[in-house]
């Protein structure tokens, strides 16, 4: 995040003062998240322009045009950028010259906070998308089917066997086994090569996401486990969510409306389903964007990550 404030810094420098868009994000997908005006979205915070300077990190610093700084209209709220976890104000993202004429004019000036996150989301253009069981690692977890007149149990030993199920009266699903990961659980090596070089070589403008069937109670115990891979992978930049049977469509579709400048998106799941669902919702909702699917397949102990067509 260092880095990134200070390219935003250079950024403002040769500038010479704020833009409305930065290489292919404009001010309305801030607005997007954070709204335009005190009437909408996130509400407005009334600062003094001198008590406003004293809480940012980063102070306004570049030389700015005086007929825009004397046109500037200050019913307009200025956007700050916020540490989310420290709740430091970090620079004005947009509104350097309303400031300026504010403090000129000793004139309050509306504020509205967009967190550090979200900003990061705004330059992200690669969203990469993973599933866990037998697709990370090898899936040892069985879904019971409990008949409940009798206590007989039997298991559902994989995916497809899951997705061919139908639900008969008196039985009931048990998938408490999904909600911790055994140590012993071997990884897919291809396929965790290909996520481990992804998250040890982050760009700013990628995301990693694991979305997995199991319900959210599990998403620990995933972190756990990839931690506790030799070498370890360090979980802080990837965002594990557990659907608890869900669609991983609205998942996927959920993430890429937080993330506007998205143009390239792949995907590994093992279920044909799942990747059909994604498919479908993509050509809907994001037909702009370039999409690629990958179905890893194991067949004689050997995994093949063959590109998914049906």
């Amino acid at each position: 995040m260092k880095l990134l404030f200070e390219n935003w810094r250079k950024y403002l420098n040769e500038a010479h003062g704020l833009k409305t868009t930065w290489d292919d994000v404009h001010i309305d997908d801030v607005f997007e998240i954070v709204g335009s005006t005190c009437e909408d979205g996130r509400k407005c915070i009334t600062f003094k322009p001198s008590d406003l300077e004293s809480k940012l990190a980063n102070k306004p610093s570049v030389t700015l045009d005086p007929e825009r700084v004397e046109g500037a209209e200050l019913e307009h709220p200025l956007i700050v950028v916020v540490d989310r976890d420290t709740e430091e104000y970090q620079y004005i993202m947009d509104g350097n010259h309303r400031y300026a004429k504010a403090k000129q004019l000793d004139a309050e000036v509306q504020v509205k906070e967009l967190y550090t996150d979200e900003y990061e989301n705004l330059f992200i253009t690669k969203l990469r998308v993973f599933d866990f069981d037998d697709t990370l690692a090898h899936n040892v977890a069985k879904i019971k089917v409990i008949n409940t007149k009798t206590g007989e149990i039997r298991t559902l030993d994989s995916q497809k066997e899951f997705e061919a199920y139908e639900e008969k009266e008196g039985e009931t699903l048990d998938f408490s086994e999904f909600k911790k990961v055994p140590e012993e659980t071997p990884p897919i090596e291809k396929i965790i090569k290909i996520f481990r070089n992804l998250v040890e070589h982050p760009g700013k403008d990628r995301k990693v996401m694991i979305i997995t069937a199991r319900m959210a109670a599990a998403e620990t115990a995933i972190e756990d486990y990839l931690e506790n891979l030799k070498p370890p992978i360090d979980t802080r930049k990837i965002e594990i969510v557990g659907t608890g049977g869900a669609s991983k469509a609205e998942v996927v579709e959920k993430a890429l409306k937080k993330l506007p400048s998205v143009n390239n998106f792949i995907m590994f799941d093992d279920s044909e389903k799942n990747l059909t669902d994604v498919r479908e919702m993509m050509k809907e909702d994001f037909p702009n964007i370039k999409v690629k699917l990958r179905q890893p397949k194991i067949e004689d102990g050997e995994v093949r990550v063959p590109i998914f067509r049906h």
